[in-house]
């Protein structure tokens, strides 16, 4: 479970040989489960299809000041909308 928007897809966005297994995988995982620990996201808990994160923000916001007076800004939200990419072969785009 690389991250939350897997559960909300019923994928993950990176399948990497079979659409099917992948998306079986995901089920049941979620039928056994709803507290997830993934490897890129923070933790969260499934309920009644509603995906609540355990603890943190909804984004991260990072701000840095610079010694010219001016400043630099990120802001870092996470999103369960991510595109799925079912390419057998993975390579940059």
């Amino acid at each position: 479970m690389p991250e939350s928007g897997t559960v909300a897809r019923g994928l993950p966005y990176n399948v990497f040989w079979d659409v099917d297994d992948a998306r079986e995988s995901v089920e049941k995982m979620v039928a056994s489960s709803n507290v997830f620990y993934p490897g890129h996201d923070r933790p969260f808990r499934v309920e009644e299809d509603h995906i609540h994160y355990l603890h943190g923000p909804d984004n991260i916001h990072v701000v840095d000041s610079t010694e010219g007076g001016g400043s630099a800004s990120l802001t870092f939200t996470v999103h369960a909308e991510r595109a799925v990419n079912i390419d057998i072969v993975q390579k940059p785009r």
